[in-house]
């Protein structure tokens, strides 16, 4: 993970990027199901206060992302196979839809 600029930015926006950041290290692989995600290591590593890098690791609990143990912290959950077929699934249908519907409306001068 990178360090954060965080000079310009305020509390709600910081906590944004920290889940951001973490959430993409899951989601990248970067953070393995099982890893623990320690605060301070956390806090330190992205240049942040505990407060958003707690408040980020509320966020992905409610995601899925991540479960937190009472007196043990927070560890990666991941994503299983499962959910990445369903994730396909869905924007399949989304996207197929939405072409449709683009292909159906669009008008003389979106086509020029």
């Amino acid at each position: 993970m990178k360090k954060l600029d965080t000079a310009s930015m305020n509390r709600t926006l910081l906590s944004e990027r920290v889940f951001e950041e973490i959430q993409n290290s899951i989601l990248n692989g970067d953070l393995a199901p099982g890893d623990p995600l320690p605060e301070i290591k956390l806090s330190e590593e992205l240049g942040v206060s505990r407060t958003p890098v707690r408040e980020a690791i509320g966020k992905l609990e409610l995601e899925g992302l991540v479960r937190t143990i009472p007196n043990r912290g927070a560890m990666v959950v991941g994503i299983s196979e499962k959910d990445i077929d369903d994730i396909f699934t869905i924007r399949m249908y989304v996207e197929g839809l939405a072409a449709r519907w683009a292909a159906q409306y669009i008008t003389e001068p979106q086509l020029e």
